[in-house]
């Protein structure tokens, strides 16, 4: 195999594209950043060529990056292209395992078949959920069953619902979760009144939050239709929606109509996340689907109670502490917030333990020592 000259594992991790921005890419760049040196040497492969906003460049020295260069219009012959380039990687690099991503199995599944590598399918969303094409989905469980990997997911609703649609044993599954950097997302009162000030809102006025993509599986227009709830019992709240999306000119013409554009604002991509959390009172997630929910847990990080739609993976970040909602109406989840709005102590007690618990079990320094510990077992199994 191709373990390196200092007798390391060689990981060979397989990714779409790491963007700055999305939950996955975020936790692989966390990953890439902090897996110990001395214990992996460690390759990374993306099927994208490397823009520059993604900033590889930025990447620890020890990190080694490939590029399979394929870029719009994916055509029959591109295609075959990246994948002859993702074989010549494997085969030139000869690692101990293919660390591979949902959703790149379409160009990843021959290289898998290529390698005497131990193979790690990495599953984020559960076929279920209705982010991947029926076909996409069928060369991924076909992968599955011929190169017969180590599948990983990151909640127990992704593993039970990944073990139904491929009739396989949810033991068979590992689950980790995903972390978030708990010493970059910490409430910081200074920062949140600048934050404030700089989009204009009081400081007195009550601020219920929302980061996400608006895209329609984060549902934004029921965060929108529970604000003009809120609203007509508290006027002085005040709503922030940030990210950008397909859904976001909808989302404007959505606010209008609910009677909302003195109360919302949505200034879009927002770089210091931790600053939109620390200026909020309330986190209120209305996602119809989460594979793991990593806003919410930044959320919990920064000490700001969290109202969520129960969807996916967020009953496992949320935990007990926070408040979930099964019924998907903005009167259930407008209710809940206003009962917090009313009540400061029991929002300083959903803080407390929001933090304790991203602290205790949602700490990316937790998940990359889980990523190596599985990494470790599934090189010596071999």
């Amino acid at each position: 195999m191709g373990t390196s000259p200092l007798g390391m594992p060689k990981i060979l991790i397989v990714v779409w594209r790491l963007s700055q921005g999305g939950g996955i890419p975020i936790v692989i760049r966390g990953l890439l950043e902090r897996v110990d040196d001395s214990k992996f040497e460690v390759h990374l492969c993306t099927i994208r060529p490397p823009y520059p906003e993604d900033g590889l460049g930025d990447l620890p020295a020890h990190v080694r990056t490939h590029s399979l260069d394929l870029s719009p219009p994916e055509t029959a012959v591109a295609k075959l292209k990246a994948i002859s380039r993702l074989l010549c990687v494997a085969r030139r690099e000869r690692p101990d395992l293919v660390h591979v991503q949902g959703g790149t199995a379409s160009y990843s599944g021959l290289a898998m078949l290529g390698t005497n590598a131990v193979k790690l399918l990495e599953i984020q969303d559960a076929p279920q959920s209705g982010r991947m094409s029926p076909q996409h989905q069928r060369v991924e469980r076909l992968l599955a069953r011929l190169v017969q990997p180590a599948i990983l997911v990151h909640s127990r609703s992704v593993q039970a619902d990944l073990a139904s649609a491929w009739n396989i044993n949810p033991e068979s599954v590992t689950r980790l979760p995903l972390g978030i950097d708990t010493r970059q997302f910490v409430r910081s009162r200074p920062r949140g009144l600048a934050f404030r000030k700089q989009l204009g809102i009081s400081s007195e006025a009550e601020l219920v939050t929302y980061v996400a993509r608006l895209v329609p599986e984060k549902c934004p227009e029921l965060f929108l239709e529970a604000a003009a709830e809120i609203v007509r019992r508290c006027p002085s709240a005040r709503f922030l929606l940030v990210g950008e999306g397909s859904l976001a000119d909808k989302m404007r013409r959505a606010s209008t109509k609910l009677g909302l554009d003195d109360f919302l604002i949505m200034p879009g991509f927002v770089e210091d996340l931790a600053a939109a959390y620390s200026a909020s009172d309330i986190f209120l997630s209305t996602s119809r689907y989460e594979g793991f929910g990593l806003a919410v847990a930044e959320a919990m990080a920064c000490g700001v109670p969290v109202v969520c739609r129960q969807a996916g993976g967020v009953e496992d970040v949320v935990g007990d502490a926070g408040i979930l909602e099964t019924a998907a109406t903005p009167q259930k989840l407008a209710q809940h917030v206003l009962r917090l709005l009313e009540s400061a102590p029991r929002r300083a007690e959903l803080a407390r333990a929001g933090r304790a618990r991203a602290e205790n079990v949602l700490d990316i320094g937790s998940a990359i020592r889980a990523y190596e510990k599985l990494y470790q077992s599934l090189v010596d199994r071999r």
